[in-house]
């Protein structure tokens, strides 16, 4: 072990005495200014043992210009404006006020009433006081006075350093509107590379204002900050207040506090003055000696820039650099388009949207849903001002959306004018409308109305709600203007929600509409009526009861019109025509991946996979600037859970015929660690709340080689009930899953279930697969099936709460359930390439279904599983099962090419009853007296043990 350190500076020693042997660091002060090298040499009994070196440039502290104390960028299109606060001046006095009376505040306890002020400065701050000491603290009293007691205190690094009870007498003679100095009983000495704060802790008469705020800029946290925290009652040096800002109440301006300072040598009296300031642009000098706090910056483009701000002294040297960070995004009247409409059939789905669109919707979500406890015929809705349809006049409207939570009988969707006139009516019947779903109906131009001149619009329904029936739907709030009208005269009169049933003050009704300017294009042309639903997600929504009708208290608006502010709505008022930019083209997104760019204001397109995909559509103008995202339209491509994929796909060639086999998937191979024989049941439990669980099998990488290359296609997995919240399945590589799939609730069933992937996941090399079920269910309720022999622990049995790498757990391990999964894996064949010696010309055949790359070359489905394809094209084969109402997945692919016939191996399968080992070798002809192991037997992974 070393005796102890020395340090060195260049090859000069600095310590004067040996540093001890457990020391690891090292304060200098005073260090000459300049550039150095500085060494730590370990001393020992025969010499020193040198580190390697460190350069550092020390700076005397006297030279150091304070840096800007608080800064802040505002945006404006494409300029910067940057404001500052000036940094602080080397006098005999610290602050960041000036002392110039602007307002009192006070604490609001009704007891106890105590406020703790401050005024903080970093260590980059202190470069303006070197050697110097705080010998007072300075506070102006507001006219009402009111301190009972006050201690006055110093802060070091965050901690209470110093503190001091002043005096019952002093507080006595407290000055009230004025100044007030509390000297400290011995000066405080601050030393650089600290941060310091300095205030005082009051007690206070109730509802005075004795705390002093002045009218200058506010230098946020540092000028403006306040608690109302108790000190600690055993030692206030221990006390951790909990800060708060004035501007976080909306007061401007600073504290009136100071704290007196002097100077404790010459050189510290020196006084530096800034002359200016330097800004920088992302590392590059913009502008030089700016004298003012403010300085604004023109920019090219969008986007985000960093600002140093450098002070600059009288002398010529310069502070380090204060750095903020200002972003230039799109103005207001670049505004995203507006989807007016989305349409799926089967696979083709279809998009529109406007730029010039006015979105009516003054509900955020479905949240709630209510009923009555009467019969009421009524129209409710929502209304827009005639000051907030001004800029939209003449607009047509092309769209409403809508929605019933329950069914309520036949009733209309109405658009109706402040004098009542029905413009718009349209009728359905409870057959037309399903609850539980959104419904979005478009208007053809014969039918639709414009937004008239100086009128109040209510979009509304017009229904007779059946006593006892949830099915109004609201938002959770907060209300807005105009948000939930009601009329009990049909129309003559209208009165907020709120007024009837003051438990639903809080929200707004769902319901909207659309409106498209006239020269909008294609989508203001006339063509069929369309209405399209959309489910809503009943696990997010609450019942509010509505409360008792209070119809004593109902006060109607005169004639139908309402005196209410104005509301912003998402779609912002149009600009002038000077002023608004030009959209020269679409861009449509898939998935995140531009997809389309064009003028035109729809896009469609056939889905080719499956899955879910989302779409956005975004606006390019004139100058290149694209806006942001339109909301995003999801559509769901889907795999058919009713029918299995036809399994093991292969072919043969004869001449130019090309003939196909196939196994039909309910004979497709399954994987699993399950038993024959009884069930065990269980759930999972916890105090409060649901439950969410992962439950999976996983197989060897090494179990699996002769399976790599293939896919797995369906999960099978086994419930006690499907009384559920939510359900997926997935497939994990190791412990990481890849692959996710959720499972509508409503679709399953107590008992087995099969869920095809829309996307099947390969089985690769040198890596363990599993797959599983995730669900969420309430406490109580036990949906888990496994078997009753014992368990491959950590295999047959994995078990999750997050699915987190490294928090799966064995049942039987974890849990002592020494039990196996009902899970099984189905996987289909790889795809096969077969190659031909000479071209073939294009078919279009008639075939399951047979598809040749995507196109069905057979005519009437084919009843057997083997095909035949005279003149056979080359390409992707794939078959799929078909049903009267529905059509499986692809199998597998044959790929039919150029050159000699070629066709992939196999893997061995077993469905005569005998047992294969994981390599194909048969091993037994039945299942008796079978060694521990995993074997497959009629295509089922089994285990022995």
């Amino acid at each position: 072990e070393p005796m102890g350190y020395n340090v060195y500076r260049n090859d000069t020693k600095i310590n004067q005495e040996l540093l001890v042997a457990d020391c690891t660091g090292c304060f200098s002060e005073h260090e000459p200014a300049g550039a150095y090298t500085y060494k730590v040499s370990a001393v020992y009994a025969d010499g020193e043992k040198f580190s390697y070196g460190v350069n550092a440039s020390p700076k005397s502290v006297y030279d150091m210009v304070p840096p800007v104390s608080y800064a802040a960028a505002t945006t404006d299109g494409l300029s910067n404006t940057l404001s500052w606060t000036a940094p602080l001046k080397r006098d005999t006095e610290m602050t960041w006020g000036n002392k110039t009376y602007a307002l009192a505040i006070g604490g609001t306890a009704a007891s106890n009433t105590k406020v703790w002020i401050k005024q903080e400065f970093s260590a980059e701050d202190m470069a303006a006081f070197p050697d110097h000491q705080i010998t007072a603290i300075n506070a102006y009293v507001g006219p009402e006075g009111g301190i009972t007691g006050a201690t006055l205190w110093i802060m070091k690094d965050g901690v209470i350093d110093y503190s001091e009870a002043v005096s019952a007498e002093a507080v006595a003679a407290i000055t009230n509107g004025g100044w007030n100095k509390f000297a400290l009983a011995k000066p405080y000495k601050m030393k650089l590379g600290s941060s310091y704060a300095f205030g005082l802790y009051y007690t206070q008469t109730a509802k005075k204002h004795p705390v002093g705020v002045d009218n200058s800029e506010a230098v946020n946290s540092k000028g403006n900050s306040f608690s109302t925290s108790s000190p600690n009652s055993s030692d206030f040096n221990k006390s951790k207040p909990s800060w708060k800002t004035l501007a976080s109440g909306k007061i401007a301006g600073n504290l009136m506090l100071s704290a007196d300072v002097e100077a404790l040598n010459d050189e510290a009296k020196t006084n530096q003055k800034v002359t200016s300031y330097n800004v920088y642009r992302d590392g590059t000098l913009v502008r030089t000696a700016v004298t003012d706090t403010k300085y604004t910056d023109a920019v090219d483009s969008l986007g985000a820039y960093t600002y140093d701000i450098v002070a600059v002294a009288d002398d010529g040297k310069t502070s380090d650099p204060y750095t903020l960070n200002a972003r230039v995004g799109l103005p207001a009247q670049y505004t995203a388009p507006l989807i007016l409409g989305k349409d799926q059939e089967g696979k083709n789905i279809k998009l529109e949207w406007s730029s010039n669109a006015y979105e009516m919707q003054k509900y955020s979500s479905v949240a709630n849903v209510t009923g009555f406890a009467e019969d009421m015929k009524l129209l409710y809705g929502a209304k827009f001002s005639k000051e907030e349809l001004k800029p939209y006049v003449g607009y047509r409207l092309y769209s409403m959306k809508f929605g019933i939570y329950a069914s309520i009988g036949a009733f209309k969707m109405e658009v109706r004018d402040g004098q009542n006139n029905v413009l718009l009516s349209r009728s359905y019947s409870a057959s037309d409308i399903e609850p539980g779903y959104l419904y979005n109906t478009t208007f053809d131009a014969d039918e639709s109305c414009t937004i008239p001149a100086d009128q109040d619009l209510y979009i509304c329904y017009n229904a007779t709600l059946p006593a006892g029936v949830s099915a109004v739907l609201l938002d959770k709030g907060p209300a807005v203007d105009g948000g939930a009208m009601i009329s009990l005269t049909d129309g003559a009169n209208w009165m907020k929600l709120s007024t009837l049933f003051t438990s639903l003050k809080e929200n707004n009704f769902v319901i909207g509409a659309m409106a498209v300017a006239p020269e909008a294009g294609e989508p203001g042309k006339a063509k069929a009526a369309r209405l399209t639903p959309e489910s809503i997600n009943t696990t997010e929504v609450e019942r509010m009861p509505a409360g008792t009708l209070r119809l004593g208290a109902i006060e109607m608006e005169p004639e139908g019109l309402g005196i209410e502010t104005a509301t912003p709505l998402k779609a912002k008022a149009n600009a002038s025509a000077e002023q608004t930019p030009k959209v020269k083209a679409f861009r449509v997104y898939r998935n995140g991946e531009q997809v389309y760019e064009g003028p035109k204001t729809n896009y469609a397109e056939t889905l080719d996979k499956y899955g879910s995909y989302n779409y956005y559509v975004t606006s390019v103008y004139d100058n290149g600037w694209e806006s942001e995202a339109s909301e995003v339209s999801t559509f769901d491509n889907l795999i058919s859970q009713k029918l299995q994929a036809p399994y093991d796909l292969k072919a043969t060639t004869d001449g130019s015929t090309l003939n196909l086999t196939w196994t039909d998937g309910g004979s497709a191979p399954e994987y699993s660690y399950q038993h024959d024989g009884g069930d065990m049941v269980l759930g999972m439990t916890k105090s409060s709340g649901n439950l969410e669980g992962y439950h999976a099998i996983k197989f060897k990488a090494a179990d699996m080689a002769d399976k790599v290359g293939q896919k797995v296609a369906r999960v099978k997995f086994k419930i006690a009930t499907a009384d559920l919240l939510s359900a997926s399945v997935f497939v994990m590589y190791g412990d990481n899953i890849m692959y996710e799939q959720s499972v509508p609730v409503s679709s399953l069933v107590a008992g087995w279930n099969s869920v095809v992937l829309n996307t099947p996941v390969e089985v690769v090399a040198g890596q363990d697969i599993a797959v599983g079920y995730h669900i969420t269910y309430a406490n109580g309720i036990k949906p888990i099936v496994l078997d009753t022999e014992a368990a491959v622990p950590g295999y047959s049995d994995l078990i999750s709460s997050s699915a987190s790498a490294g928090y799966w757990y064995s049942l039987a391990t974890k849990y002592k359930q020494n039990y196996n999964y009902r899970i099984a894996a189905v996987l289909e064949k790889g795809d096969v390439e077969l190659q031909a010696s000479k071209m073939q010309r294009d078919i279009a055949l008639p075939g399951y279904n047979i598809y040749c790359n995507g196109v069905k070359v057979n005519g009437t489905s084919v009843p057997s599983t083997t095909y035949s394809v005279p003149n056979a094209a080359y390409g992707e084969y794939t078959v799929t099962a078909v049903s009267s109402d529905s059509e499986s997945s692809e199998s597998n692919k044959v790929v039919y090419g150029d050159a000699t016939a070629i066709t992939l191996p196999e893997a061995t399968e077993a469905t005569d009853g005998k047992v294969y080992g994981i390599d194909g070798k048969l091993i037994a002809n039945d299942s008796k007296r079978l060694q521990p192991g995993i074997y497959v037997r009629g295509g089922k992974k089994i285990v022995v043990k």
